[in-house]
């Protein structure tokens, strides 16, 4: 079954992209694997994030506690994110998308 060349809405791309890094790679459908890496990793560095900044508790004043478990997805998030470009220049570099 040949596949069928089906043009896709660049500004539906770039919003996907804006929403979640990656999503926009995805919908269009070429660099997928670089696309599926930037979308782990982006989640899993917010959801890091996310319980990071729970666990400061309030504005005022309380003493923010080490949480070893939002600093881990942190820094897995961000090394996932530098496998995707590390990933996405070497095949740039080889001439394939």
């Amino acid at each position: 079954m040949a596949k069928r060349n089906v043009r896709k809405n660049p500004w539906i791309a770039a919003i996907l992209n804006i929403i979640i890094a990656g999503l926009g790679y995805i919908y269009v459908g070429r660099r997928k694997t670089f696309g599926y890496l930037l979308v782990a990793g982006t989640l899993i560095t917010a959801v890091g994030g996310a319980i990071e900044g729970f666990s400061l508790g309030s504005a005022f004043g309380t003493a923010p506690e080490a949480n070893l478990s939002s600093l881990a997805l942190l820094i897995i998030g961000g090394i996932i994110l530098e496998i995707a470009f590390a990933y996405d220049a070497y095949r740039l570099a080889q001439g394939r998308e």
